[in-house]
């Protein structure tokens, strides 16, 4: 096939393929491969944020923008961010509520990136009645900027959630991750991006970067992530099949390394993350097998 455009000519030699199978045999090659990641384990819902939508993010009033975004510049880890843009001071996002004890601290870790304007990270008790519990003092970096606190969760106290609310009447933040621990806590859920426990290789704990101008806020990422002591819990028959098991007390944000899974491509036009080469040779050696094949049928 031959195709067009101003100041270019490309042409394709196909041998009798087609072009979707250009991109069948691609996809042959992703389903084959793992490649490595690495993202924060916690209670928040999406509080990595690897999720496309914002549902597990509630608008708190009317920011005038609530949405994923995968800028590079504004992506702290993983694949996308939490982008807030807001008109007016209290405006922001609330994770999901996630059942606690009274007496049990807390650890609270938000990543932050903003463009304009300032905020602040909020531990809001949800039940028996709504009370903030702890308000960190207010972040305006450009450069990414973690806010870490350990707050003890109040008498009578059953759910709790992480909020970011606007200081400024225009502000622009990227939220890397909204995360909450129990400190001794041991066993959480894996992250859903994780297929198979057995392609976690290691857990490890941020420690504190160096200190911001704001109390509870550090330069995040500022220090190498160090190994921690976990392991797996399996239960295949289980109506919940696999768990990681840590050491107690969290005293540092956790971040699990492991292997995920490449996304199929609907188009020749898409991108992938895999390896060049072997997404190369790999589609070129279905393709010849393909070719064999017919070749052999043709006779």
């Amino acid at each position: 096939s031959i195709g067009a455009t101003p100041n270019t000519l490309t042409c394709w030699w196909m041998y009798g393929l087609k072009r979707n199978e250009l991109v069948e045999a691609i996809n042959q090659v992703q389903n084959n491969l793992y490649v490595p990641a690495y993202l924060p384990i916690s209670l928040t819902e999406d509080g990595n944020m690897e999720d496309t939508g914002v549902t597990n993010f509630a608008a708190v009033g009317t920011p005038t923008t609530r949405a994923k975004i995968t800028t590079a510049a504004r992506v702290l880890t993983g694949i996308r961010s939490l982008n807030v843009v807001s008109a007016a001071i209290g405006d922001g996002v609330t994770s999901n509520t996630f059942g606690v004890h009274a007496g049990e601290t807390l650890l609270v870790s938000v990543a932050q990136q903003y463009n304009s304007g300032s905020g602040q990270v909020i531990l809001r008790r949800i039940t028996a009645t709504a009370a903030n519990t702890k308000t960190a003092a207010t972040v305006n970096q450009n450069a990414w900027t973690e806010t870490r606190f350990q707050e003890t969760v109040p008498t009578g106290a059953l759910q709790m959630a992480v909020r970011w609310l606007a200081v400024t009447p225009v502000t622009d933040v990227a939220l890397g991750w909204v995360n909450g621990w129990p400190t001794s806590r041991a066993i959480y859920e894996l992250p859903s991006e994780t297929v198979d426990a057995r392609d976690i290789e290691g857990v490890y704990y941020l420690p504190a970067g160096f200190a911001s101008v704001a109390t509870d806020s550090y330069t995040a990422f500022q220090s190498a992530l160090q190994p921690w002591p976990w392991e797996i819990l399996q239960d295949w028959r289980g109506a919940n099949a696999q768990r990681i098991q840590v050491q107690t007390p969290v005293t540092a944000p956790l971040f699990v390394k492991f292997r995920r899974p490449l996304p199929d491509l609907s188009a020749d036009a898409d991108t992938t993350e895999a390896p060049e080469d072997l997404v190369i040779e790999g589609a070129l050696a279905e393709l010849k097998e393909r070719l064999a094949a017919r070749s052999h049928d043709d006779r």
